[in-house]
């Protein structure tokens, strides 16, 4: 694979020497993609009088094939760099749009009393957030399980139920504890 070692005269653009109706054919060539071929060109090309030979000299003589493969390339490498952009424009907006989101959110939560929740809805608020907060460090669990996780699990355990006792705690000085259904019928 060739590189184009001039940006400013890049071997797709017109050669020296190279007449208008030879650069021409190339074009359609060119532009044909991974599906180019001679007898395609004839067939679009061919109306003007110019006859297969004459379209297979040219590619010969000016490189078609190699001049391809280095359009191909640079345009490939071009595609690469765009998509790029976008991806970290898109998630530069996405974000954004999250800590909206977020600001939203927490300000919502703010005004959420507690004693108003049951302990299944304080547990889901307490595992999306240990959630979303293993999610922006990027953690990855280890498939199986290994002596460290199952003591990091038994951890997170005992900060679960340390926290439901601190929940149980405060609702019994500043309301009644609710009585979740779902967490009745699974004793």
């Amino acid at each position: 694979m060739s590189e184009t070692k001039e940006i400013s005269n890049p071997s797709w653009e017109r050669q020296e020497g190279e007449s208008s109706k030879a650069y021409a054919a190339f074009c359609i060539y060119r532009d044909y993609g991974v599906d180019r071929s001679i007898a395609k060109v004839v067939q679009m090309y061919g109306e003007n009088g110019t006859s297969k030979a004459q379209l297979f000299r040219w590619s010969s003589k000016y490189s078609w094939v190699q001049r391809c493969n280095d359009f191909d390339t640079f345009t490939e490498q071009q595609r690469r760099k765009e998509i790029s952009a976008y991806r970290q424009k898109m998630s530069e907006r996405h974000a954004q749009n999250a800590r909206v989101i977020q600001e939203k959110a927490l300000h919502a939560l703010k005004n959420v009393d507690p004693s108003t929740l049951s302990n299944s809805e304080l547990l889901k608020y307490l595992e999306s957030g240990m959630k979303i907060e293993k999610e922006a460090i990027g953690y990855v669990p280890v498939p199986e399980e290994t002596p460290v996780l199952i003591k990091q699990r038994d951890k997170e355990n005992k900060m679960a139920d340390d926290l439901l006792a601190q929940v149980d705690l405060f609702l019994s000085k500043f309301g009644k504890p609710k009585q979740d259904t779902r967490d009745s019928n699974q004793e």
